[in-house]
């Protein structure tokens, strides 16, 4: 539903588009008519032999004078109508123009209006969850050492969350003022060196991160690849099981270099697939299960990024069947 202010904004704007578009449009009507009103008033020159003041002189002037006024009143006539015309189109001319000068603008509030709020949610779970327990640990008459460390524990682990999710947040955020340069890279040293990001990670978990991409020189954005990249890999260790196998390989369709990041993790339902790339989405099958989830920003983030760069990321899932996560590098 459009927001009343829009609404009213889009109103104003259209008014001002249809002002400005009849205002030209009766100074030329005025131009016009002057002009055309100066040449059929203009006297005609007499006819030879004809004397000025003879009574057939005058009688041929009288016609050509009222040639000129009918001429003229229907050349008014002519252009009152185009201006009603003119009024017609032009309010839904104006109100056009007005939406498509309004629509990116509105677009761009709703996001910011709707981040905000999904940021705030976000942020008020792991603040309440460290007021709870504060909370409940000083209502305690009497706290022993093992209960104190318990508490704080706990905190510890919310602002490791409060850290993570604000790292995000301004990750999110960074994407608006990215840059890209392109530059020549072996697509094969540049998965292994995301790899590097998610070594620890999937060590902690007895994962192997295998790399059986083949070595091609490509023109690319090295940190948006890299960050791209990352991004999958890191989705890819966390929710697939322990000792499991992560697979990076690469794939070529006539000009176009894929890489696909797979894994066999708990899958995504098909109707989540376009959702999972918007900001905060977390689809309970893949994520809602896991205690380790993610705040639901590095799919947002990779998307925007490899859509600024010219690349494309999209995925394939099902339930139970892990996923591949493909990019389109060149």
């Amino acid at each position: 539903m459009k927001s009343t202010f829009f609404t009213d904004r889009t109103t104003q704007l259209a008014g001002t588009y249809l002002a400005i578009i009849m205002a030209m449009s009766m100074l030329f009507s005025g131009v016009i008519f002057a002009l055309a009103n100066d040449q059929m008033r203009r006297p005609e020159p007499q006819h030879r032999n004809i004397p000025d003041n003879s009574l057939e002189s005058q009688a041929i002037d009288d016609v050509l004078r009222a040639r000129a006024e009918r001429s003229a009143g229907e050349l008014l006539l002519l252009l009152v109508f185009l201006n009603l015309v003119m009024l017609v189109f032009g309010a839904f001319f104006s109100y056009f123009l007005a939406r498509k000068s309004l629509e990116p603008i509105e677009q761009a509030m709703l996001a910011q209006s709707r981040f905000v709020s999904d940021a705030s949610h976000e942020l008020r779970t792991p603040l309440a969850v460290m007021q709870t327990t504060n909370e409940v640990a000083l209502r305690k008459k009497s706290l022993t050492l093992p209960d104190a460390r318990k508490v704080l524990a706990t905190n510890v682990d919310e602002v490791i969350r409060l850290h993570g999710l604000t790292e995000a947040l301004l990750g999110l955020l960074s994407t608006e003022s990215s840059e890209n340069t392109r530059q020549n890279v072996d697509i094969k040293e540049q998965v292994d060196s995301a790899m590097q990001g998610v070594a620890i990670l999937a060590e902690e978990k007895s994962i192997i991160v295998k790399n059986t991409v083949s070595s091609k020189i490509i023109p690319v954005d090295i940190q948006t690849l890299d960050h791209v990249l990352r991004n999958l890999l890191d989705n890819a260790v966390k929710y697939s099981p322990s000792g499991a196998e992560v697979l990076i390989t690469s794939e070529e369709h006539g000009k176009e270099t894929w890489l696909h990041v797979i894994d066999k993790g708990p899958g995504i339902a098909p109707e989540h697939h376009e959702k999972i790339f918007e900001r905060f989405y977390r689809t309970d099958e893949a994520r809602s299960q896991h205690a380790n989830g993610g705040y639901g920003l590095g799919l947002a983030i990779a998307k925007t990024l490899s859509e600024r760069a010219g690349m494309k990321l999209k995925v394939a899932s099902e339930i139970g069947k892990g996923s591949t996560f493909s990019v389109r590098v060149s």
